[in-house]
């Protein structure tokens, strides 16, 4: 009896201290969640920023020297033309304001997702449609082009939104995809390069880019920026995979 009551009281007496454990547990386990979802954010923030920052002031130059060149390319290779020039101080003029207004956390994420966005499109098309459906008589040249597709890609990907730190969805899959898509994203512009424009660089390109899109959305990462670089991608590779078939040559 004494021992059965001994026993009885041990069992009764784990109870308290368990759930007092588990309760410990839990409330450390929510306030480490907590912070690396702080952490993410404040990442991704400084990340937006310092593109800003970064792609900000250049665009501001090259909008500025494009209005003093007098027509001539700058550095011998980069087209001017006052839609360029335009493009290039406004977006450089919203960059700058997002990357350094004190407020502006979220708001670098966004311009720089938006412009980066722009940048792609702009870079992919100006392969595609060298004059811009008129826009750029002068006609880009490939080191436009390439100018254009880095500040897209590096614009895109600093509003991140791959959340390293979350939990991967995707597993070995999603680490294909990223592979496929980074073989992509560098084999396309040398492609391009390489063909002056029509051997399907630019359809490779534009792949690399939904692929990203697609292994973003796999690694629970933030649906919007995965779905922009999907829809930026298949856009742009249906118009020049048309052009492709069309044979209309891409310079």
């Amino acid at each position: 009896m004494g021992d059965g009551g001994g026993h009885g009281s041990q069992r009764g007496g784990r109870a308290p201290g368990a759930g007092r454990e588990r309760r410990s547990l839990g409330r450390d386990g929510g306030l480490r969640r907590a912070l690396r979802g702080r952490l993410r954010g404040a990442r991704r923030l400084l990340t937006a920023r310092l593109y800003a920052r970064t792609a900000g002031p250049l665009l501001v130059l090259l909008g500025i020297a494009g209005i003093f060149s007098g027509g001539f390319p700058l550095f011998g290779v980069l087209n001017v033309d006052p839609f360029e020039n335009l493009l290039h101080l406004a977006s450089g003029f919203v960059l700058l304001y997002a990357g350094f207004f004190p407020r502006g956390g979220r708001l670098a994420g966004v311009v720089s997702l938006v412009a980066g966005a722009l940048y792609a499109f702009v870079g992919v098309a100006g392969i595609v449609v060298p004059n811009l459906f008129g826009l750029t008589p002068g006609g880009l040249g490939l080191a436009d082009d390439l100018v254009h597709l880095s500040l897209g890609v590096f614009g895109i990907a600093s509003a991140d939104l791959d959340r390293r730190d979350a939990p991967p969805t995707g597993g070995a899959g999603r680490r294909t995809v990223g592979y496929a898509a980074g073989a992509c994203l560098l084999g396309g512009p040398v492609l391009a390069l390489l063909t002056g424009g029509g051997g399907g660089g630019v359809l490779v390109f534009c792949v690399g880019l939904i692929l990203v899109g697609v292994r973003t959305l796999m690694g629970g990462g933030d649906r919007t920026v995965g779905w922009v670089m999907v829809f930026v991608g298949a856009l742009a590779a249906v118009a020049d995979l048309t052009r492709l078939l069309l044979g209309v040559g891409a310079g």
